[in-house]
């Protein structure tokens, strides 16, 4: 019977020994990869957005507005609650015989995880979603990134940028032939213009009825905007 007992406590120790081993890898491992920077960063920005702790905003219709550096430290945060969590799961749901040390290392690096991290970062994201939100309103869609552009005007209106877009249709031959307006970020309408007319200048009323005109004040055409704003804007 002794014999069975130490023979069950030789393993039960050299069990433990290996287990305390891995911890020390585990441990060293997880500072490492947090001390980098990068690693807990390239989690945030490509794993952890739009996740459950950190939701995209419904005011953020459009996420290419976000920009890296207004995001960094919620994304690398973001990145450290996971890191520290993982780790804490990993010292924690391992057996704990002679290894109690360990495990209160574990429920340590869960709280921080968890309780730090974690809420530090979401609370990051809604102001950085909420300065995404505003730029989406007052910075001109880059319109000239993805299509052909002759002529742009901007107004600023009630805190919004207004912006009327000049383009060419794809396929024609010289000329711009189509109007597009913008709310910020956000399309509110368009118009195709009449053959051989060149718009000089626009104005949009309170109604939302947009009036294109030509170089002697002309109306060439007009159309409706969707989202017409609080005061007529002209450009």
């Amino acid at each position: 019977m002794a014999n069975d007992f130490d023979a069950r406590l030789r393993d039960v120790r050299a069990s433990a020994a290996r287990h305390r081993s891995a911890d020390v890898v585990l441990i060293v491992l997880t500072l490492l990869l947090s001390a980098t920077v990068l690693v807990p960063w390239l989690l945030g920005r490509f794993l952890l957005r739009d996740t459950l702790f950190r939701p995209e905003a419904s005011s953020v219709f459009d996420i290419a507005i976000r920009k890296n550096g207004t995001y960094f430290l919620s994304d690398w945060t973001a990145g450290l609650a996971v890191l520290f969590v993982f780790l804490g799961l990993a010292l924690v749901l391992r057996p704990w015989s002679l290894r109690i040390g360990r495990v209160v290392f574990g429920f340590l690096f869960l709280a921080v995880g968890a309780g730090v991290f974690g809420p530090v970062s979401s609370h990051l994201w809604s102001l950085d979603e909420h300065v995404s939100a505003d730029r989406l309103r007052t910075t001109a869609y880059p319109w000239s990134d993805t299509k052909y552009e002759c002529d742009e005007q901007e107004a600023m209106f009630s805190g919004d940028l207004w912006q009327a877009h000049t383009a060419r249709t794809e396929g024609l031959d010289g000329g711009c032939d189509r109007i597009v307006v913008y709310k910020g970020w956000e399309p509110v309408g368009w118009a195709q213009l009449p053959h051989g007319k060149t718009e000089s200048s626009l104005v949009i009323q309170n109604n939302g009825l947009v009036q294109v005109k030509d170089d002697n004040g002309h109306v060439i055409t007009s159309f409706a905007i969707w989202k017409p704003p609080i005061q007529g804007a002209s450009g």
